[in-house]
């Protein structure tokens, strides 16, 4: 929604009702906050829902209490077609009404729904086959057949009508809404619900001084053990276990231990930096480019492996790596994704893609910290990086290829 009731092209604008804070947190940017239950939007709906439609939002239940209205398209009586949170069922649902406004046709999520989690969802109606399909973050849930739809007149944000009441308000949050005159495919949802969101950026550009900025949550992290700094040119990075001041190797304790970036690694999400392994020869120690630590604990790993000489992502017990052994004393950009309606892991390599693993799992917690140049056992922490890492970014979502390569400067 990002502050503003126009669609992307400036059109269609929504009329605000209440006093909802459009200046709330969204998934990405900023959402439209409902705090009260007469808080909404309404407009015109872009699309005939009684024919090919489909509907998509982030949503964010605050309180599972009540039935919590997504995103609607109805008339002065009921919904024709709406995404909303069902209390009696305690899952995500898409329904659509009778011709008559008596009726009511859903499709259920398989799985309960999760308060205070912004969660992705789709809903689409195909014509022909007369029937209306349900997605959760990506993933198809249900379908129901034999469904009639009816031309809606108005376009409702965070409640619905039924029997000519209104019902269903906040409180909860909205956010990337789309309204498609068209049923969207399968592969769309998942890039809808893949939609990358950054949550950490350490550009590492500071260049002096004991510590460096997260961009997005402006936490400044220390500098830890044998860690300092490097500029070479216009270019600014860290630089581990770099020579001491007597030009003498090292090659022990260093590492920044960073701000919580929020994301849930039981959910799509996408870590990319910069890297330059120091070592003369392939060693046989692991060293780490970037963790996730939660209670003492590395979650995951992008790293050097000193088995393999080569780069992997390891998660949750899955590996995947590179073909070849790591370049030695050169700047590599690599990309790990956790794509959670694929159920795989990727890595790339230098913006290219090299391979996944099926992958299922993952945490719920959200406060894992990010770590660079450190493996966090629960005992004593290893894996200590030697060389540089620069332009490091934490994002939710699923980082398309196209950004990938977009990505591949650093900055």
């Amino acid at each position: 929604m990002d502050g503003t009731l126009a669609d992307a092209d400036g059109n269609n604008a929504l009329t605000s009702h209440g006093d909802p804070d459009l200046a709330s947190a969204g998934y990405t940017g900023r959402a439209a906050g409902l705090g009260d239950p007469q808080d909404h939007l309404s407009g015109t709906v872009p699309a005939d829902t009684s024919k090919n439609f489909s509907l998509s939002a982030w949503a964010k239940v605050d309180d599972g209490g009540a039935d919590r209205a997504v995103v609607a398209a109805g008339d002065g009586t009921a919904f024709s077609a709406g995404l909303y949170f069902d209390a009696a069922a305690g899952r995500w649902a898409f329904g659509m009404t009778t011709p008559d406004r008596t009726g009511l046709r859903v499709a259920h999520s398989q799985a309960q729904a999760e308060t205070g989690v912004w969660t992705h969802l789709a809903g689409t109606y195909e014509f022909t086959t007369r029937t209306l399909t349900l997605y959760v973050d990506g993933v198809r849930q249900g379908q129901v057949t034999g469904v009639d739809g009816w031309q809606a007149s108005q376009l409702l944000v965070g409640r619905h009508r039924w029997n000519g009441a209104e019902v269903g308000g906040a409180p909860g949050a909205v956010d990337e809404l789309k309204v498609y005159a068209r049923t969207v495919n399968e592969d769309e949802v998942r890039q809808l619900a893949g939609q990358a969101s950054l949550r950490g950026h350490h550009r590492f550009n500071e260049g002096t001084g004991a510590g460096t900025q997260d961009e997005v949550t402006g936490t400044v992290a220390p500098l830890s053990g044998k860690t300092g700094w490097e500029v070479d040119g216009d270019d600014t990075s860290l630089r581990l276990n770099g020579p001491d001041e007597s030009g003498q190797e090292q090659d022990g304790e260093a590492y920044v231990s960073g701000a919580a970036p929020g994301i849930r690694t039981d959910r799509s999400f996408s870590i990319s930096a910069w890297a330059r392994l120091d070592t003369d020869a392939h060693d046989g120690k692991d060293r780490t480019v970037v963790s996730l630590v939660r209670d003492g604990s590395s979650l995951l790993d992008l790293r050097y492996s000193g088995a393999s000489k080569k780069w992997e992502f390891v998660f949750g017990g899955t590996t995947v790596r590179t073909a070849y052994r790591a370049e030695l004393q050169e700047w590599t950009y690599l990309t790990a994704v956790h794509d959670k309606a694929k159920a795989e892991v990727r890595l790339y390599f230098n913006a290219i893609y090299v391979t996944s693993v099926p992958f299922t799992g993952g945490s719920a917690e959200t406060g894992s910290t990010v770590e660079f140049g450190r493996l966090s056992p629960a005992t004593a922490a290893g894996s200590f990086w030697k060389g540089g890492i620069d332009d490091v970014r934490v994002y939710a979502g699923v980082l398309s290829e196209q950004q990938i390569v977009a990505q591949a400067i650093r900055t």
